[in-house]
């Protein structure tokens, strides 16, 4: 026979179709022949059967339809040339083996070809040819190749199939088939047919050097679908499934093992057919450089669904117009594991759209997911619902980006599952005007690049992070004609200043790159770890950056906020500590959290001045709370920048500077605290500072307002005598107005300060806040919130030049006035108690002839009570407070009389008596304190009733004394004794009948000591004594009724002068001595009376009185007594 020529040299990377034979006269001849060796073990011309061992090669032509090969044994080859009509091969129980060509080949088939091969049987053809079995038909045949193997095939091509008519083709393999540099199972169709391959669950297909499952749909139409149930191995450079497709659509689907050394399965579409593959199985990419799956489109659909089953290599799809639709699975590459290229040129292009399944992961050391849009047309949309970079950190997560300018599709992102990444974690960009969303739900981690980069050159750009982000930027967002917005509502962390690419600013936890309006929303712990860069940096013409409550923006160099143009509006209902620097103007920063702004600027053991730049309007509203936080311990301190005033001092351990520059406006209702319990200072120090100025240094004013709606303004003082001493924190304004809510309440927490008289001029004083420009200064910006004391002092905050608010001692503090006014108000209290003799014991009848009955023993009774007012001055070193003081008492005497010498000029009568009484002495005025007093008493008294109308009255009285001192929250109790001792005289002489004038002189000299006390603050108080001197003149009026009946009554009308030979009372008070001057002289005026039983053994007696001050100092007291005495 002639040799075969071919009709075209094979494609590279294809497996090339059988020749189309040149049919010679003598070829023509063969095909009508009967077998060129005859054998008996074959029979038939048209059904030809086969069975037995034979030997040679069997030729057949046209004029068979049929081929059956049954339990033969075959040493050659089988060739069946142009058979026409339905043509059937049947091969069971049979082997074929030759080293010289195809083991069994049909040529040129006009007609349905059919062949079966049956578990039992091997065909092997190992050194040439183009398949163990090839079948092949005419240009002209309409007819279909049916293929169904299960036995064992071998040789350097496996079971190949050319359909080259219109008809399709169908192969089903469950056997094995092993090929050599050719494929295993193998399938093309020239015109339009289809293509159906099964390699079934035990079906092993096995290629050396080319492709184990291989198609070729070369016409305009004709679909293709490859089903693998068992195993597609392809060893060298070759493809597990290979398929290409000049128009019909191309399905595969994996159930069991595809494994190549290069790319494993492998789809190409060169006109408008769809892709799909789909795979529950595995795909291995056993080399190192290939895919495991590689799919180019040319205009249809791609889709791809590996959710079920696993991937060890990487996936690429190049695609155009048609639209990409992806759903992967589990990932392992040592390259790129996604990479999906997309252009689309028409207007229904669609894009595309890929995801990953939950709980699966991508783990590669190159990308895990990179999809590119090139063309004018087609989005980009990737949800992830399983891990990228799980089992180690992917160079970048997620990318996806349009690079046509005339692209207006949108960007979407969906990141439902952790991304670990050491480049980019996720990014979504369009060079175009469409949108890019990003929207992350788990923990998303960069280690040298982004968290979040989302950029558009005109369109709008949102990114929502529900989870965790870290990077070197954490998030980003850029667009240079739309608006960025950014929301975390998980913890975001920028980890470093490393340079990226170009001039992308990086470090921060929320950029905004660029934008016309950006908005920052951060509800979690946005932080940096680098001491360059602002925990938020936005870059955009107007922005929002919104801080919501139990938020935090914070970075490791205390860089909060960043605003690096246009105007920024800061919404703090969080905290943030540090600084911020708003670079543009007609900023506003509304601080509305009580968990505060927190100003700060420490930066790697350095202490600085904090210094914010506000550029605009600050509104610390109601619940706001700006801080300026302490810095225990700082390795060392910068004071570059810092400003001193008096009472202040230049930033230290613990002293701390606050500067809020460019702020034309501050308006507070809000508090704003210094003190060092609030700021988390380790002890309390003062000579903290604040400036706020509408300029940009501090010290100078820069014409901005402070404006008081009310609010709290907190500092430390040590409160002293001021001036050269003072040591304070302070708050520095250019200019003052009061708002609706009023002045400011001033807190001051006294630090350690002893108390002293600052004086009352203009510059005296402790000064708190001070006021640069003279002319703008509001009379009633601030006032104290509390009252305000120490030592001995209160002070009040005044506008003591008419520019600066300073405080000033105005008066003493009322636990100062009590203990100073208390020796005035004990002697009072001493008088109030003793009385006169008329007082203790009546006026007694001691004419000559009642001798004997005044002499007779007798016990008695008697109480009182008193009612007064008293005011004066309270004096000490160069400065004097008007006080007063109301007392009221009560007390019950009981004594005992007893007749102790009697001659004929008079009686000498002793008294023993005992006293209990009760005092309350209340501050006047508005101050706000009282001394509760108590006294136990005891005395003796010696008096000379003369019978010449002449007394005299001596008196010994001691007393301990309890008290309780009681000020607004101060307490204390200092009890004591004090020792009385009166000398009273006095001479009756008769005007009349019924009336008598009785002179009266008396002396009391009272010594009142009070022990020293710790009050209820831990203050300790000495102890004070006084000693004082009174006396006392009168004249009373005594009326006595005659006799008659055995009853009698005397009556009398009194007018004292009493007058105190001592000054003042004299105290110490916290180390500072006070004096109480009240008047000295006062006028007394009484009336009482003397009733007495018929048998005298009983008298009763009552007085009334009222005392008056004399002098400059006003004061009263009204007082009566009544008391009772039995004598026998």
């Amino acid at each position: 026979m002639k040799t075969y020529q071919q009709k075209q040299a094979p494609v590279k990377g294809q497996i090339a179709p059988p020749p189309l034979f040149k049919i010679t006269s003598l070829a023509v001849a063969a095909a009508f022949c009967v077998p060129q060796q005859a054998h008996a073990a074959c029979s038939g011309s048209s059904t030809v059967s086969c069975t037995g061992s034979l030997s040679g090669s069997l030729s057949y032509g046209s004029g068979t339809s049929e081929i059956d090969l049954v339990n033969a044994n075959l040493s050659g080859t089988v060739t069946w040339n142009n058979p026409t009509g339905p043509s059937v091969i049947t091969i069971s129980g049979s082997t074929l083996s030759t080293n010289t060509g195809q083991a069994f080949s049909v040529n040129n088939a006009n007609g349905a070809l059919s062949m079966s091969l049956d578990a039992a049987s091997q065909i092997t053809s190992p050194n040439s040819g183009s398949g163990a079995v090839s079948l092949t038909t005419s240009t002209s045949n309409t007819g279909d190749i049916l293929l169904n193997s299960a036995a064992s095939v071998s040789g350097k091509g496996g079971l190949l199939t050319w359909n080259n008519g219109s008809g399709s083709i169908t192969m089903s393999n469950s056997g094995s088939v092993v090929s050599n540099n050719q494929s295993g199972l193998g399938a093309t169709t020239a015109a339009g047919g289809s293509i159906s391959i099964t390699n079934a669950s035990g079906g092993q297909t096995q290629a050396s050097n080319g492709n184990a499952i291989d198609t070729h749909s070369n016409g305009a139409s004709g679909d293709t679908v490859i089903v693998n149930n068992g195993s597609a191995i392809s060893t060298g450079n070759a493809s597990g499934i290979n398929s290409t497709s000049n128009g019909g659509n191309i399905a595969i689907q994996n159930n069991g093992q595809v494994v190549a050394g290069g790319t494993a399965i492998t789809a190409s579409n060169t006109g408008a057919g769809n892709i799909t593959i789909n795979s529950s199985g595995t795909i291995n990419q056993a080399g190192t450089a290939a895919a495991a799956i590689g799919v180019n489109s040319n205009g249809g659909q791609v889709g791809i669904d590996t959710r079920a089953g696993s991937v060890n290599g990487s996936i690429f799809v190049t695609a155009n117009n048609g639209g990409v639709q992806a759903t992967v699975g589990n990932i392992a590459s040592n390259s790129n594991a996604v990479v999906v290229t997309y252009t689309g040129s028409n207007a229904n292009a669609g894009g595309v759209s890929l995801n990953t399944a939950a709980g699966t992961d991508i783990s590669t050391s190159f990308a895990g997911i990179a999809v590119t849009s090139q063309g004018n047309n087609g989005g980009i949309s990737v949800t992830t619902n399983g891990t990228i970079g799980g089992a180690q950190a992917v160079r970048n997560g997620v990318i996806g980006s349009i690079t046509a300018s005339g692209n207006n599709a949108n960007v979407q992102m969906q990141l439902n599952n952790t991304v670990n990444a050491v480049r980019t974690a996720i990014a979504g960009s369009t060079a175009g005007n469409g949108n890019v969303a990003i929207v992350s739900q788990a923990a998303l981690s960069s280690q040298q690049g982004h968290g979040i980069s989302a950029s558009s050159a005109g369109g709008n750009v949102s990114v929502t992070a529900n989870g965790a982000v870290t990077g070197v930027t954490a998030i980003r967002g850029s667009s240079a004609s739309g608006n960025v917005a950014l929301t975390a509502n998980a913890n975001t962390t920028g980890t470093g200043a490393v340079a990226l690419s170009g001039n992308q600013l990086s470090g921060a936890a929320l950029q905004v790159a660029n934008a016309v309006q950006a908005t920052v929303d951060n509800y979690a712990s946005a932080t940096t770890q680098s001491v360059s860069v602002a925990a938020v940096d936005v870059n955009a013409g107007s922005a929002i950056v919104n801080n919501h409550a139990g938020a935090l923006l914070a970075g490791a160099g205390d860089f909060a906020v960043n605003g690096r143009n246009g105007n920024v509006t800061v919404n703090n209902d969080g905290t943030i500590t540090g600084y911020v620097t708003l670079q543009g103007s007609g900023n506003t920063f509304n601080n509305n959290s009580s968990h505060s702004l927190d100003l700060r600027n420490y930066v790697a053991g350095v202490q600085n001045v904090a210094v914010a730049q506000i550029n605009g309007v600050f509104n610390n509203n109601a619940d706001g709370v700006l801080r300026v936080l302490a810095v225990n311990a700082p390795q060392s301190v910068n004071n570059a920048g810092a400003w001193q005033t008096g009472g202040s001092q230049l930033p230290g351990n613990g002293v701390v500077q606050g500067q809020l520059t460019g702020v034309s406006n501050f308006n507070n209702s809000g508090t704003i605290t210094l003190q060092s319990a609030d700021i988390g200072a380790a002890q309390a120090v003062a000579g903290k500072l604040l400036v706020i100025t509408g300029g940009q240094t501090a010290g100078a004013s820069g014409g901005g307002t402070y404006t008081s709606n009310g609010g709290q303004l907190r500092l430390d003082a040590v409160l002293n005598q001021g001036g050269a001493a003072s040591l304070n924190d302070m708050l520095v304004v250019d200019r003052t107005a009061v708002g609706s809510g009023g002045a400011t309440r001033v807190s001051v927490n006294n630090v350690g300060g002893l108390g002293g008289y600052t004086g009352n001029g203009p510059s005296d004083g402790i000064e708190l806040i001070k006021v640069l420009d003279a002319g703008y200064s509001a009379a009633n910006a601030f006032s104290l919130a509390a009252p305000l004391g120490a030592g001995a002092f209160q002070y009040s905050l005044r506008q003591a030049d008419g520019q600066n608010w300073y405080l000033q001692t105005t008066d003493l503090v009322p636990l100062a006035k009590i203990q100073a006014m208390l020796p005035v108000a004990l002697s009072q209290y001493g008088l109030d108690t003793l009385g006169t003799l008329w007082q203790r014991v009546g006026s007694r009848r001691y004419q000559p002839q009642q001798q004997e009955e005044a002499g007779r023993p007798a016990a008695w009774v008697r109480a009182g009570g008193h009612r007064g007012y008293t005011e004066g001055s309270i004096a000490g070193n160069g400065f004097s407070y008007a006080s007063s003081y109301q007392l009221n008492d009560d007390f019950i005497e009981i004594g005992a009389d007893h007749r102790l010498w009697q001659s004929g000029k008079g009686s000498w009568i002793g008294s023993l008596f005992g006293s209990h009484g009760n005092g309350s002495m209340k501050l006047q005025n508005g101050a706000d304190g009282r001394a509760d007093l108590s006294s136990n008493s005891l005395g003796l008294a010696a008096t000379w009733y003369g019978n010449n109308g002449y007394y005299l009255d001596m008196l010994g009285k001691w007393s301990r004394i309890g008290t309780r001192l009681a000020a607004t929250g101060v307490n204390g109790s200092p009890d004591g004794h004090s020792a009385l001792f009166s000398l009273e005289t006095g001479y009756q002489r008769a005007i009349s009948r019924d009336w008598s004038v009785v002179p009266q002189l008396q002396l009391v000299w009272q010594d009142n000591r009070l022990d020293g006390y710790t009050d209820s603050n831990g203050v300790k108080q000495q102890a004070d004594n006084d000693r004082n001197l009174m006396g006392r003149l009168g004249v009373a009026m005594r009326y006595a009724k005659p006799e008659a009946e055995g009853r009698g009554f005397n009556g009398y009308v009194k007018a004292d002068l009493l007058h105190s030979f001592q000054n003042s009372g004299l105290v110490t008070f916290s180390g500072t001595p006070l004096a109480f001057q009240s008047s000295r002289n006062s006028m007394e005026l009484g009336v009482g009376g003397n009733w007495s039983n018929a048998k005298r053994t009983v008298d009763t007696y009552v007085e009334l009185n009222y005392r008056h001050a004399l002098g400059g100092n006003a004061g009263y007291t009204a007082g009566g007594m009544l008391g009772a005495r039995y004598h026998w």
